[in-house]
């Protein structure tokens, strides 16, 4: 189940909450709806808590070594059911699910992401799937996530895009044809077909008792 997003502070008719990053926790599903037409994608190391990497000399992280993660950010409202209102996040896209949005993503969109209960040590597991296409006009207007990263990470200004390096998922269909060949019933045997050594060995004895026998003396003399 998903857990409330958010508790209203100071005034109860007008309810207020914290603009934060926002992730799919394990074993959750969350629905966003997109207030933009574009993700805003990092570099980054994985940490507690996650550092910006600035991919080049300067990075420390990237002298010791450690290992990059791609992160996409984009302004979005989740679907708190506990309390049924949108609550504006900063969500957080992860390698795996922004292939899913990958070349359709838009303002307007309902997407259900979700994770399955994962290991710790595997961060990404998580899927989303399009649920719906909302008139533009009737999505509330965007706003500047910058602030929020910069506080995350602790840069001044947000740095530029950085696609997901992540290749296409590439899509096939399935054909249809007849059912391949088995062992056990063959349509159209091979002449001389033997599957083991043992029937082959079988054989090459038969055929040598049957020409010793036909060259054997038949043991009378004259």
């Amino acid at each position: 189940m998903t857990q409330p997003l958010g508790t209203p502070t100071d005034h109860p008719d007008t309810p207020q909450t914290r603009l934060r990053v926002c992730r799919v926790a394990r074993k959750a599903e969350l629905a966003i709806r997109s207030l933009v037409d574009v993700y805003h994608g990092l570099m980054t190391h994985w940490a507690e808590p996650s550092r910006h990497c600035s991919n080049d000399s300067r990075c420390r992280d990237c002298k010791k070594g450690k290992k990059q993660l791609w992160k996409g950010y984009f302004a979005g409202e989740a679907w708190d059911p506990s309390r049924e209102w949108w609550l504006p996040v900063v969500f957080e896209l992860t390698e795996c699910s922004e292939l899913d949005l990958r070349h359709r993503f838009g303002r307007g969109q309902v997407w259900l992401f979700s994770r399955k209960a994962e290991k710790a040590d595997k961060p990404n597991a998580v899927t989303a799937r399009l649920l719906d296409q909302l008139d533009v006009e009737d999505v509330p207007p965007a706003f500047n996530i910058e602030p929020v990263l910069a506080s995350v990470y602790g840069f001044q200004r947000l740095p530029e895009h950085v696609p997901n390096p992540k290749p296409d998922r590439i899509f096939v269909e399935p054909t249809t044809g007849a059912p391949p060949l088995t062992t056990k019933a063959k349509a159209h045997p091979v002449e001389n077909d033997k599957t083991t050594f043992k029937q082959l060995e079988a054989e090459r004895k038969a055929k040598l008792r049957e020409q010793t026998l036909s060259v054997a003396p038949s043991g009378k003399h004259g």
